[in-house]
């Protein structure tokens, strides 16, 4: 899974920049949103023809919500609307997030 760099300053910021977090547009969300999408969709095909552990896979989504955020819940948002564009099972993700981000 990679994600360009443009991804990595938004998200997670980068420390060679004075202002690492900027505010985005609605269609740049969009366009990040997308973009991550069409990395997640293998991660989410493999997780949906999985064997469900958890209702709904919400316990493997919310292991890959909380490893790829590290604690911001902004960003695990983002990468939840992404999963569900890719196809993850929207109960599942929505399950996951609110337990990270009560």
């Amino acid at each position: 899974m990679s994600f360009g760099r443009s991804h990595v300053c938004v998200l997670g910021g980068n420390p060679h920049r004075e202002n690492p977090k900027r505010n985005m547009t609605t269609q740049e969300l969009d366009v990040l949103i997308t973009d991550l999408s069409k990395d997640f969709a293998p991660i989410v095909k493999k997780i949906e023809s999985g064997l469900k552990i958890t209702k709904d896979h919400y316990g493997k989504y919310m292991s890959l919500i909380s490893m790829l955020c590290k604690g911001d819940d902004v960003t695990g948002k983002v990468y939840a609307l992404a999963l569900i564009k890719a196809g993850a099972n929207r109960n599942g993700v929505v399950a996951a997030t609110v337990i990270l981000f009560p």
